[in-house]
């Protein structure tokens, strides 16, 4: 670049580099950063569980959606002294869009505890997994038959077959304290 060129470019970068800073600040932001962020409010009547079968829930373990379902995983984990007259809710509660409660149910003993995750997949079926007892289920949408168990209840990959064991993550038949489950 020559002399002549240089010296002729540098007086026009000069007014580029203060013109585009004040053409910003007065033409304003670009449309898509003016928009507001979504507001979320916090509905303290949802879901809706059914206050008549005064239905009580433990801690709970986990949430998944499928269509227009919505399934809560219930961990069950009440002592007696906190039903104070209120039965225990079943360990899957299925819900509507509204919150209404669609049924409840699973046999507590054939599931299994501390569950931890759910996955409803494309054909409407329900993925369960129980960390506690080291099974990942699949439930018909429906709400009843177990179609398929991955894993022995109560046998898990650990180094002495249980769960204080070792966990060695290498047996693919069985799991360490499953907590999660994602479905293709």
């Amino acid at each position: 670049m020559t002399t002549t060129l240089r010296n002729a470019a540098i007086p026009l970068l000069v007014v580029i580099c203060v013109a585009l800073p004040v053409a910003v600040s007065v033409l304003g932001p670009a449309p898509a950063a003016a928009q507001e962020a979504p507001r979320y409010e916090l509905d303290p009547l949802w879901p809706k569980l059914p206050f008549g079968e005064q239905w009580l829930t433990g801690g709970l373990g986990g949430m998944c959606v499928g269509g227009d379902r919505i399934f809560i995983l219930n961990r069950q984990n009440v002592v007696p002294a906190d039903l104070d007259g209120s039965r225990l809710a079943p360990p899957i509660i299925e819900l509507d869009a509204d919150g209404n409660v669609v049924r409840g149910w699973g046999d507590p003993a054939r599931i299994g505890d501390r569950l931890h995750d759910c996955h409803v997949n494309a054909d409407g079926s329900l993925w369960v997994v129980a960390a506690g007892t080291g099974v990942v289920q699949k439930y018909a949408g429906d709400g009843g038959e177990l179609q398929q168990q991955i894993g022995e209840t109560g046998k898990y990959d650990s180094s002495d077959g249980t769960r204080g064991g070792e966990p060695l993550n290498s047996d693919r038949a069985n799991f360490f304290l499953p907590a999660s489950i994602d479905v293709d």
